[in-house]
Formats: C-alpha cells, structure tokens, sequence
C-alpha cells in the first residue's frame, strides 16, 4: 500500500513539474507569443508574404505571431535588431535576398551567416518588363535590339537594391552591353517604363501581372526555372535562351544559437502551412511560388542566392 501511495505521489510530481515548466524546463514550446521583426514598412512584399504566412503558422502553433516591422536602411536596422535577439525560439525575422545584397555593398554590420536557417516557404520571380503597347513582345525582341544598338537599349533598375544586382544579370546573359538606368523603386519604375523614359524594367512578379493583365504592361520574361502556374502564358527567360534565374526567396530566420528543438518546431509547423490548400491559394494570389525548404536545404538556398550577389556586386563595383 505505501509502494502504491509512494508512486502515486511520484506521478503527481512529475506532472506537476509538466504544468509549472516554464521555471523548470518541461512546458512544451511556445507557450507565449512569437514575434516576427521584418525590416521593412507594412505593405511591401516581404512584409505581405510574411503576414499571411503568419496568419496560417499561428495557428499551427497555437500561439500568435505579431509582426514587428522595424524600417530603416535598406533592412540593415531591423536585421541588426533580429541578430541581437535573445536566441530563445521567441523572436524570428524573414529573410530576403537583400540581407547578400547589404553584405555586396557594404551597408551592414551582418551577414546572412549571423542567422539560423529555420524553413524556407517559397519563392517569388522577378521579371523583365516593358511598355504594354510598345515595340517588344518577347525578350527575344528586347535582346535583338540591344544588340543591334549597344549601349543605347535601356533598362530600369533601383540603384543599391535587388533590381539593380538582377538587371546586370539580365545584360550578362543576354549578352548585350545594356545601359542600366536608375529608375528608383517599384512605382517609379513603372511610371518610367509606361513613359518611355526606359525601355524595360526589372520588377518582381506582384508588381507586373496586374498590370500585364491591364495591358499597361509587356512582361518579356520571368526569370524563373519553369512558367508561373498562375501565368503560364509568360515565358521565362531560360526558353528565350538567356539562362537567368532571380528568385526573391521567402523564408523564416532565427538568431543564431537558438536551440534545435525549438527551431525545428517551427519548421514542422511551416511545412504543415506550404501544406496547407487554403495557404497556397492565398500565395498564388501574392505571386508566390510555394516550396518548403527545411534548414539544410533553405541554407543551400541562401548559399547559392549569396555566391550569385556577391559575385554580381563586384562587377557593378561595390
């Protein structure tokens, strides 16, 4: 009878320690909420590819995730904030190629090598793109008249961002001496392109195909492996025979040193969301191509996306 009583209590306290476990260790993770700090102003795209992958990984983990967005330096402040974050499961930022592109121009105190590859989700495409009325259907037509007229065959760009890094691409694979116009951010790019003051302009997919569909806009090519399912009337440049990729990789990164168990929690709960029917549909809508990426494969990802800028970045000079 004491053997029955003494295990019994032994039971209990076991099972205590189970409910009282954020002093002791036990509790199961997370038991508050996560905090996600992306380093732009809400309405961008990173900041919209990580709002609605929040809304579907809350839910998977029974927790809220409250976006933080932290504005300033082309992402170096709030990156440098995320880096120094307690490594505690609780405090996670999104990755986006620019982090290798603070890194290529020298504007930040970090590398992507400071943060822990958690999952990737996907992938959105940058594309070449021109007037919707204007002379090029193809960029095929786009590469023909550069070549026929070196050095006058525009292309707008952002000096200092993505665009920028992608378009010196574009002219290496095409082959072409092409005359790289800083035509600034997304909104005025296009205005430029729809103006003719450029001949094209290298934009994410989000910021085209509504207008593509509007017939304001010509997308010459999509700079991704194989046509967008979402429009798989637009050729990519690699079947144009100008072998360029451009992904704007999406995914989820931790600070270093956060521990594996935690950090695979996370990725489990991501994998469930790419998973998720509803959540793809939501993704077509935004452009993004869904593939989960555990954190090997999503630190290959990141290895390769930082190889390709760097490389670029010495060739424009940085």
């Amino acid at each position: 009878m004491r053997a029955l009583l003494q295990a019994t209590v032994f039971m209990l306290f076991v099972a205590g320690l189970t409910i009282v476990g954020p002093g002791l260790g036990f509790a199961e993770y997370p038991e508050r909420p996560i905090k996600i700090i992306v380093p732009y102003s809400p309405g961008g795209t990173s900041d919209t590819l990580t709002r609605i992958t929040s809304q579907f990984l809350e839910k998977e983990l029974g927790q809220p995730v409250v976006i933080i967005n932290i504005n300033g330096a082309g992402g170096a402040l709030g990156w440098s904030q995320a880096k120094d974050e307690k490594p505690d499961g609780y405090t996670l930022t999104c990755y986006s190629p620019a982090m290798a592109l603070l890194e290529a121009i020298k504007s930040a105190n970090f590398t992507q090598n400071d943060f822990q590859p958690i999952a990737m989700v996907g992938n959105v495409y940058l594309t070449v793109a021109a007037k919707g009325d204007g002379k090029y259907k193809t960029l095929k037509d786009y590469q023909a008249d550069a070549k026929a007229r070196p050095g006058k065959v525009t292309l707008g760009m952002g000096r200092g961002t993505l665009s920028q890094f992608v378009a010196a691409m574009v002219a290496d694979g095409m082959d072409a001496d092409l005359n790289l116009i800083n035509a600034g951010g997304g909104a005025e790019k296009k205005t430029a392109v729809l103006g003719g003051h450029v001949d094209a302009i290298v934009e994410p997919t989000p910021g085209v195909l509504p207008m593509a569909k509007a017939g304001q806009l010509q997308v010459l090519a999509v700079l991704s492996p194989e046509r967008q399912p979402f429009a798989p009337d637009i050729p990519t440049a690699r079947e144009q025979g100008v072998d360029v990729v451009a992904p704007f990789t999406q995914g989820l990164l931790a600070p270093k040193g956060t521990p594996e168990d935690r950090a695979n929690v996370i990725s489990q709960a991501l994998k469930r969301v790419t998973e998720n029917p509803e959540f793809q549909k939501r993704a077509a809508e935004v452009s993004l191509i869904v593939e989960y990426g555990d954190s090997d494969r999503f630190a290959e990802a990141l290895a390769d996306v930082r190889a390709k800028i760097l490389q670029t970045g010495k060739r424009l000079g940085y």
